[in-house]
């Protein structure tokens, strides 16, 4: 039998009058790909900020690897790879400099020349991110969520 990695029950989260996410429940088993779709304003992005830990809920519970993503952040920084949009990263740094970088955080880094390799950018690591093509910076994206050997990876929908 499949473990649940992700465990949303009941979960709820208002912005004044505003309800962003209304008694929402899923569990997302370990091996599989989930995605949460829905129009603009649907709460997809105060859910996953919720699973996240970077939004308190206003009620329900969240629990992430066994563990509640607000009071267990260290403990799942390790454990969860999150692919930030564009915009969080300089662009005037080298590829292989951003993810020596990113590597440092992490006690057990994947191997950086690997994933480089695996995703088709290992020639770009002395690029400039800038100098990137699109579809280029999406891979190197997804490499940085990889570095720390996640159990879990969020890939946002951009």
């Amino acid at each position: 039998m499949m473990e649940d990695l992700i465990i949303v029950e009941h979960l709820s989260k208002s912005y004044g009058d505003l309800k962003a996410v209304d008694d929402l429940s899923f569990s997302v088993k370990k091996g599989s790909v989930f995605g949460l779709l829905g129009a603009n304003g649907a709460g997809k992005s105060t859910t996953i900020e919720c699973i996240l830990g970077t939004k308190k809920a206003g009620s329900g519970a969240v629990s992430v690897l066994g563990m509640n993503p607000l009071t267990h952040r260290k403990e799942l920084f390790d454990k969860v790879g999150v692919q930030f949009q564009e915009a969080q990263y300089q662009e005037n740094i080298k590829v292989g400099e951003l993810c020596e970088v990113t590597a440092s955080f992490y006690k057990n880094p994947a191997d950086l020349e690997q994933l480089l390799m695996d995703f088709g950018i290992a020639d770009k690591r002395g690029a400039f991110v800038k100098e990137l093509s699109g579809g280029q910076k999406q891979r190197l994206f997804i490499v940085l969520s990889l570095i720390p050997k996640p159990k879990v990876v969020y890939l946002p929908p951009d």
